[in-house]
């Protein structure tokens, strides 16, 4: 039977499903359920799977309209009861008793507030350039109020540097909360918020029944209150990263062959690392190599769970060029963002055709030392040289063929492992390029380009 402590930690990642609002994009709405799912298989593979699965259920039926809380409330203390669950000594009917009514809502009260408050943090990144600090405010009254304040300062002084957090102001000794005097202000993507959050997540709610959100500080009063942040700062840039993307566990197993079993079990979802069982995050945003990611996405696929938008977008982006539907567009930069890259060539090489209208913009636009490639046909894609000849054609009618060098390459995104035989390397949006130089030949209606990376 889990331990309290086992528990806790499985909960940091268990099943979140919530009807969310339609502010965001059909992509990343997709990506909520899909991630839920994928998590909440992990995780009943490598902690007590029963319990979990009864509370995962019961939270289904809640969101779904299908029963109220109270009734799924009853049939969990009806669950742990039958199956002899019995709480540490001490411990009974209060939170750390799992049979406890307390419990049991305090469960489903949190695992709805995190459905949210991923919702919510998935939202502010598209606005981050209008809206870069939150503020951590109480959002429901507490008759025991936890010291959120002095965890705030105690995380800014263990972050030092690595935060760009603030705590001003003073309690006022007649206060009720200390919150409501101290502004505890960090950008939206500051370190801070993962440190005070027991769950080990930079959205709300960061403790069980804390109590305490956070609201959005704009530039003019986070200027107010010291933080000041040019244009160029990394704090301004959006995260695009998946829930699962740190998912892990430590299930106490040692037998050779149950690890084995386990590891099986989990198929392209989990693997050993040393005692941790790591959740490989196939569709999501988890840092690793091309030749990796063909790894993990070569293992069986377990039952239901089959689908991988990567991999699909992937395969349809056959000739380089830009997809025109946003979800296929951010499906592809996911996937590219999380690629790491071991070695980069010396240069890469790119070919593709244009009309005459487009090829005389192009023109004009290397005249003034600028990259003008029309983006339906430039996408991500980049060739390298012995590839070059595959893509090189002489135009057909009055078509251009041009014909593009990339020098310094240093930011380079290596595919090739998981597009074997095409073109493997690619640009993720926003490289920069200088045009050093750039030829063209009227007779062969051939355009050839050197560039430099920025």
């Amino acid at each position: 039977m889990a331990t309290e402590d086992q528990f806790t930690q499985a909960f940091r990642s268990f099943a979140r499903r919530e009807n969310l609002p339609a502010e965001l994009t059909s992509q990343q709405w997709a990506d909520v359920p899909r991630e839920i799912r994928e998590r909440a298989f992990f995780m009943s593979r490598v902690t007590d799977a029963e319990i979990l699965q009864q509370f995962r259920t019961g939270l289904d039926d809640i969101l779904a309209g299908n029963k109220g809380i109270d009734q799924v409330e009853k049939e969990l203390w009806f669950y742990l009861r039958d199956v002899g669950y019995q709480p540490g000594e001490g411990k009974a009917g209060g939170l750390e008793d799992l049979s406890s009514a307390a419990r049991i809502r305090t469960v489903l009260d949190t695992n709805i507030a995190m459905a949210r408050g991923h919702a919510q943090w998935v939202k502010k990144q598209t606005l981050i350039d209008v809206w870069p600090f939150q503020r951590l405010v109480r959002i429901s009254a507490r008759d025991e109020k936890r010291p959120w304040v002095a965890r705030w300062r105690q995380a800014m002084a263990e972050l030092g540097e690595n935060t760009k957090a603030v705590a001003v102001g003073s309690p006022n000794p007649l206060a009720d909360d200390p919150l409501e005097d101290v502004f505890c202000v960090a950008p939206l993507n500051d370190p801070i918020w993962q440190a005070i959050s027991i769950f080990d997540q930079p959205y709300p709610p960061y403790d069980w029944g804390s109590g305490v959100g956070v609201v959005a500080v704009d530039i003019a009063e986070g200027d107010r209150l010291g933080l000041k942040l040019d244009a160029a700062d990394p704090a301004l840039e959006p995260v695009v990263k998946s829930m699962n993307e740190g998912l892990e566990a430590t299930p106490q197993v040692s037998d050779p062959v149950l690890r084995k079993s386990l590891e099986e079990s989990l198929g392209r979802f989990g693997e050993w690392d040393g005692d941790k069982m790591i959740f490989t995050d196939p569709d999501g945003t988890r840092p690793m190599t091309a030749e990796k990611l063909k790894e993990v996405w070569d293992k069986p696929a377990p039952e239901g769970y089959d689908t991988l938008t990567q991999r699909d977008e992937l395969e349809k982006w056959d000739d380089g060029a830009t997809p025109d539907e946003i979800e296929a567009r951010t499906t592809l930069r996911k996937l590219f963002d999380r690629i790491v890259t071991a070695k980069q060539p010396d240069e890469l090489w790119r070919a593709f055709s244009l009309d005459p209208a487009q090829a005389v913009g192009l023109i004009r636009g290397l005249a003034n030392r600028r990259l003008n490639i029309p983006a339906n046909v430039a996408g991500w894609d980049w060739v390298p040289r012995l590839s070059q000849a595959l893509a090189i054609h002489d135009g057909a009618g009055e078509g251009w063929t041009v014909i593009v060098q990339v020098r310094g390459v240093k930011t380079a995104k290596d595919i090739s492992a998981i597009r074997p035989g095409k073109p493997g390397f690619v640009y993720v949006g926003g490289t920069e390029f200088q045009v050093a130089d750039f030829k063209q030949d009227v007779r062969t209606r051939r355009i050839t380009i050197t560039l430099q990376e920025a």
